[in-house]
C-alpha cells in the first residue's frame, strides 16, 4: 500500500504541474498602453533583446514602471522604469482553451486508472 500512495501521489503531482504549465500562452499586443495598462503582469521585450515581467504596469511620463518579478538571481520584486522608445515588444498571458482540455483529459486518465485499481482491487497490492 505504501508503494501506491507514493505512485498516486507523484501521479497528482505530475498532473498538476502540466495543467499549471500548459494552460497559459503570451500573445503581443499593441505597444499602446490601453491594451495592457490593466494587466497584472506583462512581459516586455527592449531593444537590447532583454526580456522583463512586469507587475502591475502603469505609464509615467514617457517611461513604463512597475515591479520586476522576482527571480532566482534578484530575490524581492524591485521597481524598474523602461522608457517607452526602448521597448520592441510586449506580450500577456491568457488561457490557451485547447491547452486547458488537452491537459483536463490527460490529467484524468491516471485518475480514472487509479479509481479503477482502488474499486476493482490490484494484484500485489493489497487491495483486495
Amino acid at each position: 500500500m505504501k508503494g501506491f500512495t507514493k505512485s498516486f501521489s507523484f501521479t497528482i503531482a505530475m498532473a498538476v504541474l502540466q495543467f499549471s504549465i500548459s494552460c497559459t500562452k503570451h500573445i503581443p499586443v499593441e505597444k499602446n498602453p490601453r491594451t495592457w495598462e490593466n494587466e497584472r503582469l506583462i512581459y516586455v521585450t527592449v531593444l537590447s533583446g532583454e526580456k522583463y515581467q512586469i507587475k502591475k504596469p502603469k505609464i509615467e511620463g514617457e517611461h513604463m514602471i512597475g515591479r520586476m518579478s522576482a527571480n532566482i538571481a534578484l530575490p524581492g520584486d524591485k521597481e524598474i522604469k523602461i522608457a517607452l522608445k526602448d521597448i520592441k515588444h510586449i506580450e500577456v498571458e491568457r488561457t490557451d482553451t485547447t491547452k486547458t482540455v488537452i491537459a483536463l483529459a490527460l490529467a484524468a486518465i491516471p485518475v480514472v486508472v487509479i479509481l479503477l485499481l482502488i474499486i476493482y482491487g490490484a494484484p500485489g497490492a493489497g487491495l483486495q
